[in-house]
This record gives structure tokens, sequence and C-alpha cells, in this order.
């Protein structure tokens, strides 16, 4: 099993393909790339994704043209729908932040977890892909921690011992399953 933290990366314009992968090589994450709403839908219901970094002007189709911002916000949902509300953080990477506390009100609510302006940088916010995207990882992780995600490696049991005797099974003192009992353990 591989610890690499993972990015499903959801941008049609290839002229960003570049800083992206910049950006993601400086935090040493993995990445796999998807050009439309339809593609990345199919990509997040069959991988698993540490997070999403999303355009949010996306066609729906790949080759079909046609970008708009509610293919971005879609697939937000459909994320969140996929995979459970909050288990994999979205990033959006969008130009249209000039559209301001309206459209970010309403990619919270579809379950974004945090902006950045293209190009990356831009309007003096000083944010940057890598720094954005470990933040969201900490505070993702504070929400939920290492094992309660799927794909998470199994954490060691440390909450006591687990005994056996010939008529029953104890964990930290307390009888899990016994001979007598009805078959299955508590």
């Amino acid at each position: 099993m591989t610890n690499e933290v993972t990015a499903l990366v959801v941008e049609d314009d290839l002229d960003m393909r570049d800083e992206i992968e910049d950006g993601l090589a400086v935090l040493g994450h993995g990445h796999h790339w998807a050009q439309s709403q339809q593609e990345a839908y199919e990509l997040i219901q069959r991988t698993h994704y540490d997070y999403v970094l999303v355009d949010l002007e996306i066609p729906a189709r790949t080759g079909r043209g046609f970008a708009k911002i509610e293919y971005g916000k879609k697939l937000i949902s459909q994320i969140q729908r996929a995979k459970g509300r909050g288990r994999v953080p979205v990033v959006v990477m969008t130009a249209h932040h000039m559209h301001g506390l309206n459209l970010a009100r309403e990619l919270l609510i579809h379950g974004a977890m945090e902006f950045l302006s293209k190009p990356f940088g831009d309007v003096g916010n000083g944010k940057s892909l890598p720094e954005t995207v470990q933040n969201v990882l900490d505070a993702h992780r504070k929400l939920f921690p290492r094992g309660a995600l799927p794909g998470d490696p199994p954490e060691q049991f440390r909450g006591g011992t687990l005994a056996f005797y010939p008529d029953h099974i104890e964990l930290a003192g307390e009888a899990i399953l016994e001979e007598d009992g009805p078959g299955h353990a508590w």
C-alpha cells in the first residue's frame, strides 16, 4: 500500500497544466487529470483521492467545449454525494473571483473547502497552490483523523489486553465472546 497523497485535478485549460503540476510536485503529491464534469465524476467513482482541485468553469463532457460555471458547481455536489459530505476536500480554482461573496457562499454550500484565484497568486491574495492545498489537508485531518477515511491504513488497537480463556475471550477486562453465548460478540 502506498502512502502517496493523490489529487484529482479537474482543469480544461491545458495552459494551466505546468503551473498546477509544479505546485503538486513541491508537495510530492501524485495526481490524475480530468477535463470535464463527466470525466471527473467517472474517476471519482472508481478511484480514491485525498483531495480534488476543481476549475469552476469546465465543460460537461470532454471535447465538447461550452465550459460553464454550472458544470463545476454540479461536479462539487456530485463529489459530496458520491463520497459523503466533507469526506474529500475540494479546492476551487477560478478566474471568477470578482463574483465574490455570493459565488463563494454558494460553493461552500455545495461542499467546497477553499478557493484559489487563477492565475495563482493574482490579485495580491498571496495564496500559492502548495500552501492552499497543505492548509486544506491539515484542516481536513482535524475533521477526519487518520484511520477515519476510506483508503486510510488501519490504526493499531491500543485500548487494552486481549485475553483468551478456555470458555471465553476478554478485551480490556470485558468478556466479548463466551462459550455459552449466542455465538456473536459485542
